[in-house]
C-alpha cells in the first residue's frame, strides 16, 4: 500500500524541520522530477551555498551543521510518501 500525506501536513513538517536546519547557509529543499510533472513523491535534499574560505573552527561548525541537516532529511517523516491535494 502506498503511503500518502496531505499537503498541509507535509508543509507543516517541512517548515518545522527547515527551522532546525536553516543555519550556516544550509537549507532543506524538495527535489522534483521535471521529466515527470505528475510525480508527487516527497524527495528531500540539502542545498548549501559556497562559504568561501573559513577558519578551522568555522569549518568544524559547518560540518556539524551539515551532518545535522543530513540526519534530519534522512529521517524525514514523509520521505518517499506521495503528496495528496
Amino acid at each position: 500500500m502506498k503511503k500518502t500525506v496531505n499537503g498541509r501536513d507535509l508543509y507543516n513538517e517541512m517548515k518545522r524541520v527547515a527551522n532546525e536546519i536553516n543555519t550556516n547557509n544550509i537549507q532543506m529543499t524538495r527535489i522534483f522530477d521535471l521529466k515527470n510533472p505528475l510525480d508527487s513523491k516527497v524527495n528531500l535534499g540539502i542545498n548549501f551555498s559556497s562559504s568561501g574560505t573559513m577558519t578551522v573552527e568555522e569549518a568544524k561548525q559547518f560540518i556539524k551543521d551539515l551532518q545535522k541537516a543530513v540526519e534530519l532529511v534522512e529521517n524525514f517523516k514523509y520521505q518517499g510518501y506521495e503528496e495528496t491535494f
